[in-house]
């Protein structure tokens, strides 16, 4: 099982990987292309999960097959910009590519589905949404953190939990990315920080310092290198 390095905006494709296990991205040796296997309501429930969508059941509105129509809506469009597939077996890349690049292009399509997936459903303004803090350009609410800047950044309640977990280094992962990609400017990488330990703080969730501190020093060599270059 391929575990990319960087956690790609959004945390889908490493969610797939990391916690359902049915999930599978394998290299067919006869043609040399890459397949994502799983079936297609799983990814997206993962999707519904990652942009804070309500659980089944919750009393706020969940009307499943206009959000599935629209899902299949989305993977339409981008798979004819991204050279994928989209079947109910899963995701495949049309063309040949190394194992880097196939992560890439996974990566990318799951950060494009989610952000395209959020603004076709305009969530922000469907789910009541209770602001309790705002830190720099960071909102926290009932549903999790928001950023307020340009891009579209949502960082779901009960993905806090996982963030500050030892194991995962998620919260680690997300600076890298963002750092990475120019998204946030230094300072919003620190209230990003900030913001997260407030949230946890607030939700009386326990996180690992062990965790936390590997997460500022690695991101304190991100910035630093960038300063160089």
């Amino acid at each position: 099982m391929l575990t990319p390095r960087h956690l790609s905006a959004a945390e889908l494709l490493s969610l797939l990987l990391l916690e359902y296990e049915q999930y599978c991205l394998y290299k067919e040796l006869e043609n040399k292309k890459w397949h994502f296997s799983g079936e297609r309501l799983k990814i997206f429930d993962v999707v519904l999960d990652m942009i804070g969508f309500p659980e089944k059941g919750d009393e706020d509105f969940y009307n499943r097959q206009p959000l599935y129509n629209s899902f299949n809506k989305v993977c339409s469009s981008l798979q004819n910009k991204q050279g994928i597939v989209v079947t109910d077996e899963g995701l495949e890349l049309k063309d040949k590519a190394t194992q880097c690049e196939a992560a890439g292009v996974f990566i990318d399509f799951a950060e494009s589905l989610i952000n395209e997936f959020e603004i076709e459903w305009k969530l922000n303004n469907s789910i009541n949404d209770t602001p309790i803090k705002k830190i720099g350009n960071w909102l926290i609410t009932e549903k999790g953190i928001k950023w307020e800047g340009r891009g579209n950044i949502f960082i779901e309640k009960g993905r806090l939990l996982d963030l500050g977990s030892e194991d995962r280094r998620f919260m680690y992962d997300w600076l890298l990315h963002l750092a990475e990609k120019n998204i946030l400017k230094e300072e919003d990488i620190y209230s990003l920080n900030t913001a997260f330990m407030y949230a946890t703080d607030y939700f009386h969730f326990s996180v690992s310092p062990f965790c936390f501190s590997r997460a500022i020093t690695e991101q304190q060599k991100i910035i630093s290198k960038k300063k160089i270059i």
